[in-house]
């Protein structure tokens, strides 16, 4: 979702001019995020990039009511790195069943838990627990995701199995490449009960949280491709593209129309065969207070952040 909206503004700004991009960038939901670090300068940065379970009701003139995102968790947690003198972006995904110590409370908790506290202490859990500064915030609610995908007329994903998950409502009959909606490209990315039917008999992804994972990075670069391949390239689907973004999306109050221009041409032919992405390493525990739950493998979990930041790891000590 970074990737897409940035590529929607960029198309949008060549095609309407930057006075146009100024007034949909000025549409979009902001709320004041405590706790980011300052970017700028064509220096890359950090975009937590978050799904919710509920559309985040916050803006700069109630930014202090957290009170009003009670009972919202963040269902999926991603950092893109955004480093535009390399040309490069790259995904993080964070499990949301993956157990950390929650900023400002004192305890450990299941990460998608953290939005609860407002997006400043989702901010603050993500650095203190990985190491990772953030410099921006997105949040997108469920009809975003849906929104988006069909103002790109829909995207194409390959299942080399009949797939259903009967709680997310996806339901594919017959292997192959299928064209999705919004709808069902909803119920794909929300699938935490995926199973797959092969030689006429039905079995459980046996990979759970991790299974999601890999399954919504898939489903986001198919975004980014749709986005590059059919759907920004049109002025009218990109300027529909660019409306469906700005209702449908919550951002911080510090990334401005003018950075996001500038991020946004160097990467004007981005691939997104280029898009690196990363998962954290994690270990199953069925014995923790919480129940079934995953936790930090370490230290694959430190050297997966160090290059994701592109980072040196910490040489081993000696002796």
């Amino acid at each position: 979702v970074g990737c897409s909206l940035l590529l929607a503004f960029l198309v949008v700004a060549t095609t309407a001019g930057y006075g146009y991009v100024h007034f949909r960038f000025g549409q979009i939901r902001s709320v004041t995020v405590p706790g980011l670090h300052k970017a700028g300068g064509g220096r890359p940065f950090n975009l937590l990039v978050v799904g919710s379970d509920s559309r985040e009701r916050l803006d700069d003139e109630g930014g202090r009511r957290y009170g009003d995102v009670g009972g919202q968790r963040n269902d999926t947690t991603l950092v893109v790195r955004v480093e535009p003198d390399r040309k490069r972006v790259s995904m993080l995904s964070i499990p949301r069943d993956l157990v950390v110590p929650i900023a400002g409370t004192g305890g450990e908790n299941r990460i998608n838990s953290a939005l609860t506290g407002g997006p400043g202490q989702l901010v603050k859990t993500v650095e203190q627990s990985f190491g990772i500064p953030v410099h921006h915030y997105v949040l997108v609610d469920f009809d975003g995701f849906q929104a988006i995908v069909d103002a790109l007329g829909g995207i194409d994903v390959r299942f080399p199995y009949p797939s259903r998950d009967v709680k997310s409502g996806l339901d594919v009959s017959e292997p192959g490449c299928h064209h999705l909606s919004g709808r069902r490209a909803l119920a794909l990315a929300r699938s935490r009960y995926f199973s797959y039917q092969l030689d006429g008999v039905w079995h459980s992804d046996p990979w759970a949280d991790l299974g999601r994972i890999r399954r919504q990075q898939a489903f986001l670069q198919a975004l980014t491709k749709a986005a590059l391949a059919k759907g920004l390239t049109n002025p009218v689907r990109a300027n529909a593209f660019a409306g469906s973004l700005v209702h449908e999306v919550t951002k911080d109050s510090a990334l401005r129309v003018s950075d996001v221009i500038r991020t946004a041409a160097a990467f004007r032919s981005f691939s997104p065969s280029k898009l690196a992405t990363y998962t954290l390493p994690v270990t199953v525990s069925t014995s923790h207070p919480l129940g079934d739950v995953l936790l930090l493998k370490q230290p694959d979990a430190e050297r997966t952040v160090d290059r994701f930041l592109g980072r040196a790891p910490a040489p081993a000590p000696s002796g």
